[in-house]
């Protein structure tokens, strides 16, 4: 910003100084926004294929946008506020990443029947433990606990393995990948309370994957839990 740009433009060169710079994704090279005035000096294009209309806080937009279409009726116009261009952008953003989305769910999933396997394994291997553990007056409550919180802290250590992997692969794609093949990128963005509600989600699922674990590690027959080995 401040620094002096020199552009050939059909009028000959012209010392254009940059005031701001922004990100853009609609072209692969960017946009060079000059003020109408400028641009008419150097350039002989006078058509408009586009305008922004800024409107101050306690006004309405239905009104503005039926008063231009009236008043440039002969022009064939489209009208989006902001709010409106966002929710047609998240749109086509949700189809094209609707197989990720898919994708997510099954990860999801896999992990989730790994965690089940897990601890059933777990119950399996400590079969002595666990009738040791009722013989010195642990109740079966106190077992479907134990196990319980075993799932809880395998989902938790799973999620935040989960967010750091996905962190290393988001800036590998993102500053590597993603400049190598289109010579652009993407800002990072954490959405925190997206990804608060993900692990709050998967430690949930994470406890009721121990369910059924816990309900068998609890009617174990102490007697023959300790008579395996």
């Amino acid at each position: 910003v401040g620094d002096t740009l020199k552009l050939q433009t059909p009028n000959g060169p012209a010392q254009i100084e940059v005031g701001a710079i922004y990100f853009d994704y609609s072209r692969e090279r960017g946009y060079i926004i000059l003020d109408r005035t400028t641009f008419l000096n150097y350039y002989r294009e006078t058509n408009i294929n586009s305008f922004v209309i800024y409107l101050e806080d306690n006004i309405r937009l239905d009104p503005i946008r039926k008063e231009v279409l009236k008043s440039l009726k002969d022009h064939r116009l489209i009208i989006r506020s902001n709010t409106e261009l966002k929710h047609q952008v998240l749109e086509v953003f949700d189809q094209t990443f609707a197989i990720t989305y898919s994708l997510e769910i099954i990860a999801m999933l896999v992990a989730v029947l790994g965690l089940f396997n897990t601890l059933i394994s777990l119950i399996l291997e400590r079969k002595r433990e666990i009738g040791i553990l009722r013989f010195i007056g642990a109740f079966t409550g106190q077992i479907k606990r134990m196990v319980l919180i075993e799932a809880g802290i395998l989902g938790l250590v799973g999620s935040a393995m989960g967010f750091v992997a996905g962190v290393v692969v988001s800036y590998i794609l993102i500053f590597v990948i993603n400049k190598q093949s289109f010579g652009w990128t993407i800002q990072v963005h954490f959405p925190i309370l997206f990804i608060l509600v993900m692990v709050i989600l998967f430690w949930g699922i994470s406890l009721l994957s121990g369910l059924y674990p816990a309900r068998l590690a609890a009617k174990l027959n102490p007697k023959e839990a300790v008579r395996v080995e």
